[in-house]
């Protein structure tokens, strides 16, 4: 299952990366560049993007990619 592309372009802006940087649902945040700090910056967008509120324990579960995804989906059901 590819990345949903609005989750992909925050995640690419955050991390810095080029427009065409591939992501998977299997990479670790860290490995794209995302620390703590930047992870603050992603759940802001997030929540923007998606009108939607992650609580503050999604930190620390989402550890990759999907895991993310899938807070993010819990969040909006």
């Amino acid at each position: 299952m590819p990345v949903d592309s609005r989750l992909a372009e925050i995640l690419r802006t955050v991390a810095e990366l080029d427009a065409n940087h591939p992501l998977e649902l299997t990479q670790e945040l860290q490995a794209l560049g995302i620390d703590s700090l930047k992870l603050i910056d992603v759940v802001m967008s997030v929540e923007r993007e998606f009108g939607t509120e992650l609580d503050e324990d999604a930190l620390v579960r989402a550890r990759t990619v999907g895991e993310l995804w899938q807070e993010i989906e819990g969040a909006s059901a």
